[in-house]
């Protein structure tokens, strides 16, 4: 409301202005036509007075329209050239009257009101004057904050447009960090599944490391059995060695006894076939009959042959054994050469085995750290990058903020910007109607000049009339003041002194009011 008041109060300011102007040359024309001018010689002092007060009125009216215009002024924010050449205008006016009115003043018999004149009018000078630079200052005031708004206004586009830029910059740069974070989201997933890849060939080459392990004890507790069965199987072939040697030692013992043995049947055959003891021969007849010789005789042939038999049966057979005995040992002796042999085959395959085991072990070993340093270089990767991918939500959540905060700046700024650009419409829209308004001013002010021209001509006229009268008046008050003061000499010499004084006071100050008006004249 207060905007759409104030080009209804510029308007009103104009027509106040338009009707003061009117109101004060009408004024000044009537009080130019009144007689009271056409009759300066005949009331000399009334028109003084009048003229006084028409100057104190139009002064007033002057001031007033200065207050006015100024309003005006600050209103429609004319150029500073058309100001000043107004108020030079406005004041080669207030010099005049100002010269007028002390003209009058000093032609009028009553001084002191001259002189109050004179005070008031510069009194109301000095007011208009100070009224006069407090617009103008406050006009320049007010351009300058204009100036400033509207630098103020470019500053705002340019802030505006740089933050324009800064979003689109944040928003891309928002872009770039979320291509990242799944870039490095996909890193982390990759990375977990190669984790896992690798914790699953970790466990499956623990696994292969505790089966070979396990079969290296087999093979070393295989490799000790057999060794040790290698060894009995060395030492029975020695042992057989050492029974055969026996057995043959045995035999030559079996051969020998069975040569002494039949060495001694053959000699008991002999010896029964043959007594050769006639004693003994009688001792038997005597002891045994020839029936019992004879039976004891074929029985003890007959145990002889028995155990002979027995003996060369078991001998027979402990011999078949022993020859069943040394083939088979014999056939365990080839079998156990071959699986020697095979097994010292084997044993150098296991050796060879173990080596390329222990070598893979060895290489099982190193990948298993390098994978172990891998992991750990991985893990200690994932969490950097869960660092950095901590990092960049929380950097996206300041961007987000900062970018949430600069829109509703935006949005503050656009607002602003929105009612700046209204309040410079209605400022535009304001200052052609008062562009409009001050050339009707102008227009009425040339016309309020002309009429002044002409009033200062006809004040000029009378202020010429009224120096020829005043200079007569001046000449007869001399000439009365010279006799007055000869007949005052010439009668009165007793009180000569005291009127002397009284008149040469009197005089002093008339002559001091006559060299004042002759400076003035002069000027």
């Amino acid at each position: 409301m207060a905007k759409l008041e104030k080009p209804v109060s510029a308007e009103d300011s104009l027509y106040g202005f338009k009707e003061v102007a009117e109101g004060a040359a009408i004024f000044i024309q009537k009080k130019l036509h009144s007689p009271g001018f056409e009759s300066v010689d005949n009331k000399h002092n009334c028109n003084i007075e009048d003229l006084q007060a028409v100057g104190v009125h139009l002064l007033s009216k002057i001031h007033n329209l200065e207050n006015r215009f100024a309003t005006v002024f600050l209103e429609s924010r004319i150029s500073e050239l058309a100001v000043a050449e107004f108020d030079d205008e406005i004041r080669l006016c207030l010099a005049e009257l100002k010269q007028l009115c002390t003209l009058y003043s000093f032609a009028n018999p009553k001084g002191a009101h001259g002189y109050d004149c004179l005070e008031t009018l510069r009194s109301s000078d000095l007011i208009s004057q100070t009224q006069q630079v407090s617009p103008c200052l406050e006009d320049g005031g007010l351009v300058k904050e204009l100036s400033a708004k509207l630098i103020e206004i470019e500053k705002l586009k340019s802030d505006n447009l740089v933050k324009d830029n800064e979003l689109e910059a944040l928003r891309n740069r928002q872009k770039e960090l979320e291509a990242h974070i799944c870039s490095v989201e996909k890193q982390k997933s990759q990375l977990e599944e190669n984790m896992e890849i690798m914790r699953r060939e970790v466990v499956v080459t623990a696994k292969f490391l505790d089966d070979l392990r396990s079969e290296m004890m087999e093979l070393n507790n295989n490799m000790d059995s057999r060794m040790s069965a290698n060894k009995i199987l060395v030492k029975k072939p020695s042992e057989l060695e050492e029974g055969k040697k026996g057995m043959e030692v045995y035999l030559s013992q079996l051969e020998e006894e069975n040569l002494l043995l039949s060495e001694g049947l053959c000699c008991l055959e002999e010896k029964l076939m043959y007594p050769n003891d006639g004693r003994e021969y009688c001792h038997m007849e005597l002891q045994i009959p020839e029936f019992d010789a004879t039976n004891f005789k074929d029985e003890i042939i007959r145990r002889l042959e028995d155990e002979m038999e027995v003996r060369t049966f078991v001998m027979i057979q402990k011999v078949d054994e022993m020859q069943r005995q040394w083939s088979v040992v014999q056939e365990e002796c080839e079998c156990l050469k071959i699986e020697n042999l095979t097994l010292i085959e084997e044993c150098s395959m296991l050796q060879k085995a173990n080596e390329d085991l222990r070598k893979q072990k060895m290489e099982l070993n190193g990948r298993c750290t390098v994978l172990e340093v891998e992991s750990k270089e991985s893990a200690n990767g994932c969490s950097n990058m869960l660092n950095k991918v901590d990092n960049l939500q929380r950097e996206n959540q300041l961007l987000e903020e900062e970018i949430s905060a600069q829109l509703q700046k935006k949005v503050l700024l656009q607002d602003e910007i929105l009612a700046l650009k209204e309040t410079i419409s209605e400022i535009k829209f304001e200052n052609e109607m008062l562009e409009a308004s001050f050339a009707m001013l102008l227009r009425d002010y040339e016309e309020l000049e002309a009429e002044t021209t002409l009033f200062v001509q006809k004040i000029s006229n009378s202020c010429s009339c009224g120096k020829v009268f005043l200079e007569e008046a001046l000449g007869a008050q001399k000439g009365l003041l010279k006799n007055e003061q000869a007949y005052i000499l010439a009668d009165n010499k007793q009180n000569c002194n005291t009127e002397s004084q009284f008149i040469g006071g009197e005089l002093a100050e008339v002559l001091d009011v006559d060299d004042l008006y002759k400076a003035q004249l002069k000027r």
